[in-house]
Formats: structure tokens, C-alpha cells, sequence
């Protein structure tokens, strides 16, 4: 007989046992791109409140670049969410997160800036950008030229919500983007 428990130390008060995918042959279920933005901006708020940190974003509309139709999403123009997490008054990182696509998967891009200046307009332009000469594609992070903008780069996967509550979405998400701001 099967036996469709993971640990005795998993269960829940209502006798219900948490779910595995141990081997991995369950298909990715990542977050809808219709509400990514507004819980990228949720998990933000939540990290910046926890920390103490202080926070500032602004959303927009990408460029129109040489992309055709990279820069809609159903037949609207593309949204961004740029943000600002001050960790002290001597450290600031940005984060950056584009409205996808059903299909299509971009991570969020963490960065320190070399400068004060900020590097959100360059790196939207290259991202919309295709260049066939050097093999960029519009909607891929160009990470030879975001090694050179900036002084540190990561790339942070988006949360599954196979497995996860909107709740736990935000607590996972959250705790993976402290993690990686403070090794930036």
C-alpha cells in the first residue's frame, strides 16, 4: 500500500498530511502573471515592515524597443515594479519585476548600483531590446552587460505555488529575497 505521508512532524491539528513532491514529476505551477506585480509588492512591504527596512517602488510601462510585441501583454502595454530596499543609510538595493506572459518565466533581478544613479531605465531598454548580431532575445535579463552596470547581481526565482498557500507564497518569497539582500 502507498503510504502518502512525508514526516510525523508535517501533519497539521486536522489530521490532514503535507503534501510531497519528492521526485519532482509534478509540472511547475509558478504565480499568475496577472497578480505577480502585486505580490512582488506585497512580499516587499512584508520584508521591508519585518526589517525595519525602508522601501520605495514605482511601477510602469516598459520601453517600446526593437522587440515587435515583447512590450504587450494582452494587447496592453507591459508593466514593471522597480524598488528600492534601504538597509541602512549606506546600503541600498534595487529589485526589479516585469509582468509576464502565460508562458513565460523571468526571474526577478536583485542589484546593487555602482553609483547613486539609478540603472532601471538601462537595464528595461536592454531588456526589450533583441539584437540577433550578439543573439539577445527581448525578455532575457542580459547578464554580461547587468555585470558591468552593476557592482552585484542576482537572479531570484519566482515561488511555486504548487505546494504553497498565498500565505506561504509570501513567506517563502520573502525569506529567499533577505537572504539574497543580505549577501549583496
Amino acid at each position: 500500500e502507498e503510504d502518502d505521508t512525508v514526516g510525523i512532524t508535517q501533519g497539521t491539528n486536522t489530521g490532514k498530511n503535507a503534501r510531497a513532491d519528492i521526485d519532482n514529476l509534478d509540472q511547475p505551477d509558478p504565480i499568475t502573471p496577472s497578480e505577480k506585480l502585486q505580490r512582488f509588492e506585497a512580499m516587499l512591504e512584508t520584508l521591508c515592515n519585518e526589517n525595519k527596512w525602508v522601501l520605495n517602488y514605482q511601477r510602469g510601462d516598459v520601453p517600446k524597443k526593437k522587440c515587435r510585441s515583447a512590450h504587450l501583454v494582452d494587447k496592453r502595454p507591459r508593466q514593471f515594479c522597480h524598488a528600492c530596499v534601504s538597509i541602512s543609510s549606506e546600503l541600498s538595493v534595487y529589485a526589479l519585476e516585469i509582468e509576464l506572459k502565460e508562458k513565460e518565466t523571468l526571474s526577478t533581478l536583485l542589484y546593487r548600483a555602482q553609483s547613486s544613479q539609478p540603472l532601471y531605465d538601462q537595464i528595461l531598454n536592454d531588456l526589450m531590446n533583441s539584437d540577433s548580431e550578439k543573439n539577445h532575445k527581448a525578455m532575457q535579463w542580459k547578464r554580461k552587460t547587468l555585470k558591468e552596470i552593476t557592482a552585484s547581481v542576482h537572479y531570484l526565482e519566482h515561488p511555486d505555488k504548487k505546494l504553497l498557500s498565498e500565505e506561504e507564497i509570501n513567506e517563502s518569497w520573502s525569506l529567499r529575497m533577505r537572504r539574497e539582500l543580505s549577501t549583496l
